[in-house]
């Protein structure tokens, strides 16, 4: 399971995550709903591609290009973790990008600011904002913007 080791994802974009195994995962934000996402194998001469990817990208699955050094032994255990692990970062992302473009694109800011129906405005940024509070690359900014209790 990967953890987060470095969360630069609201000033940069970036996000680095490392898992039990030694294989680690960068993330970098590529425009408002683009990505980019490289996994590197702690094991030496095993090679994976960086994907290149849209949150609304109309896909399923992941097409991973992997090469190695010795392919008569194929990929080791622990590269085979970190592989099922960075297709759930790719997952992560791909949600948290579409929900944080949902919300910065939808009308209830706007609408809230123009003073029209305040409450229902209200009741849809506070939800926005709990929805958006779940993604640990995003709590750190989230709470220092928002009291939650």
């Amino acid at each position: 399971m990967f953890e987060l080791t470095k969360n630069e994802f609201v000033t940069k974009g970036v996000c680095k995550y490392e898992d039990e195994c030694g294989n680690k995962v960068f993330m970098k934000r590529d425009g408002k709903t683009e990505f980019v996402a490289k996994l590197r194998p702690r094991t030496a001469g095993i090679y994976i591609d960086e994907i290149h990817m849209d949150a609304f990208d109309n896909v399923n699955g992941v097409n991973l290009s992997i090469k190695t050094d010795f392919p008569s032994q194929g990929v080791d255990e622990d590269t085979k973790k970190g592989i099922e692990g960075f297709v759930e970062i790719i997952k992560h992302w791909r949600e948290m990008l579409a929900v944080v473009s949902h919300v910065v694109n939808s009308d209830v800011l706007d609408n809230a600011a123009k003073g029209e129906d305040n409450r229902k405005a209200f009741d849809l940024i506070r939800a926005n904002v709990t929805m958006l509070n779940e993604y640990a690359e995003l709590k750190p900014a989230i709470q220092k913007l928002f009291t939650f209790g």
